[in-house]
């Protein structure tokens, strides 16, 4: 019995963790706060979800941007019509829900929210994108970087590599 409650407990801890993944790994989904911190840390930690999919499956609220310099997100985000409110404080340059990308897809998902900054390359979507990078069916509203200072700010992606 004691063992039993201790894998339910450990289940229940990692559940809070981890972004839902189906069996083979090339589908996740993004339901609330913490999974797209997880999202964020998996990024982080080297995967890139190259020929994966990762949905958007609730309106969810987020201050941590995806992915980093040496870390770009290469995959498919579905936000399935979802929002993604995104309210970041930084001086940081290129700041954006997705800070770097290398070859991905982000396929409808609308993003709100607001980014302050006084460094450039603010964006509502992507602040900088390698490779192709293919925008499908999104809309980012609200987003009120500090276009005054710098022009450079843009409402959906600043620059591509």
């Amino acid at each position: 019995m004691m063992l039993l409650l201790l894998l339910l407990t450990t289940a229940a801890a990692l559940a809070e963790t981890e972004i839902v993944s189906n069996i083979d790994g090339t589908e996740y989904t993004i339901s609330d706060a913490n999974d797209w911190n997880a999202f964020c840390d998996m990024l982080t930690d080297g995967e890139t979800f190259s020929g994966k999919t990762v949905k958007l499956g609730a309106n969810i609220e987020v201050t941590r941007m995806a992915g980093g310099q040496d870390h770009e997100f290469c995959g498919t985000f579905d936000g399935q019509g979802y929002t993604l409110t995104f309210n970041y404080t930084a001086e940081d340059s290129y700041c954006a829900p997705f800070r770097y990308t290398n070859g991905a897809t982000i396929m409808k998902l609308n993003v709100a929210g607001t980014i302050t900054t006084s460094k450039k390359y603010a964006a509502g979507l992507i602040s900088k994108a390698y490779g192709t990078t293919d925008i499908t069916d999104c809309r980012a509203s609200h987003l009120r970087p500090n276009e005054r200072r710098f022009p450079q700010n843009t409402g959906v992606r600043t620059v591509e590599h």
